[in-house]
């Protein structure tokens, strides 16, 4: 038992150091993201790839309520990441999209994932790029918590 305890323990151990590496990595790829969560980020790189949307559609992309959905918009457009657009005569309807800056931050961000994965994927050969990938999906599966959703 106590071989198994040392194994858990150094997953542990690499799982949380990967983490952290891939957090400050993420950090470094702009200054904008510092205090980015990752839903917002989430949400930032939908409205870039959709173009401007309603927040219905964002909150139904997200299975998020109404409310919680304007509470992350609130914060994005405080950022100077998202700006609404006025699409109805009676000034409640709009768009939310993305600004130049949340572009830019979207642009950072991803670029640097490509970078790292590019350096990741030096040091494995193909076959572990596979067995990598499908290890992070299941893992990524077992952590994913529908709960989630609404934060």
């Amino acid at each position: 038992m106590r071989e198994e305890e040392e194994q858990n323990e150094r997953f542990d151990d690499a799982l949380a150091h990967l983490q952290c590496i891939l957090l400050a990595l993420r950090v470094q790829a702009d200054s904008g993201s510092m205090d980015l969560r990752w839903r917002h980020f989430d949400i930032l790189a939908f409205i870039d790839r959709q173009g401007p949307c309603t927040p219905s559609a964002i909150s139904d992309a997200f299975k998020m309520s109404r409310s919680s959905m304007s509470k992350h918009i609130k914060t994005l457009e405080v950022k100077g990441f998202i700006s609404k657009i006025a699409t109805g005569g009676d000034g409640r309807s709009h768009e939310i999209a993305i600004t130049k800056q949340g572009r830019n931050v979207i642009h950072n961000i991803l670029q640097a994932q490509s970078d790292n994965a590019f350096k990741a994927m030096q040091v494995l050969t193909p076959h572990e790029v596979n067995q990598f990938t499908v290890i992070a999906g299941k893992i990524s599966q077992a952590l994913f918590d529908e709960d989630l959703l609404g934060v």
